[in-house]
């Protein structure tokens, strides 16, 4: 098909939720085909700093990963499953990200989110603003003070593996999109596939 059609049709569907209704759909299938229920109480949440192309829109300089572009911000089931996403410059703060996020959840996901595990970049107040409306525990999963090297940190490692089977994808080896907003929905499709893949076998 004509590409300005099918674009017009992919934006129509990033502005009105319609790839996050489906990524949201496909992961309660994929939990009730692991034997899940198909809301989940835990999660693990981090970001993902991209460089973008010339195609220009918001940008921003992420200090700590020297990367100067877009953060995506995700949060995940225990299995990887990616259950949210927020698109942001990459020098907004993981704390500000992590309450996009939450406040993008679907209620009654936020809601049964019993624990939330994080790296020591979410460290602060975050766990208050987490319990008073949804009564989650966030957890900050902190690295062995004798560790040399690298090494697999317990619980986050989930995400990581999320970010990485994401990067599979080659529209998401960087950030193309002029607006966050379909930045979003590429990463939703990218998922969307992922759980498709897995259902087939």
């Amino acid at each position: 098909p004509n590409p300005n059609s099918v674009y017009y049709h992919y934006r129509k569907w990033c502005k009105d939720a319609t790839w996050q209704r489906i990524n949201r759909a496909m992961v309660f299938l994929e939990r009730h085909r692991v034997g899940r229920l198909p809301r989940p109480s835990a999660g693990i949440m981090d970001s993902q700093s991209v460089k973008i192309s010339d195609q220009g829109g918001l940008s921003g300089y992420d200090g700590n990963k020297k990367t100067k572009g877009r953060k995506r911000h995700a949060l995940v089931d225990t299995q990887g499953n990616l259950l949210e996403v927020v698109v942001t410059a990459a020098n907004l703060d993981d704390r500000q990200g992590a309450k996009l996020v939450m406040t993008k959840v679907e209620r009654f996901i936020a809601t049964r989110l019993l624990k939330i595990w994080v790296d020591k970049g979410y460290r602060g107040d975050l766990d208050v603003w987490f319990h008073q409306p949804w009564q989650s525990a966030l957890e900050v999963v902190e690295s062995d003070p004798e560790q040399k090297g690298f090494a697999v940190q317990p619980r986050r490692w989930v995400v990581e593996r999320t970010f990485a089977w994401l990067g599979k994808y080659r529209r998401l080896s960087k950030d193309f999109e002029q607006d966050t907003q379909s930045s979003e929905g590429f990463i939703y499709l990218a998922s969307i596939m992922t759980l498709l893949k897995r259902m087939e076998k």
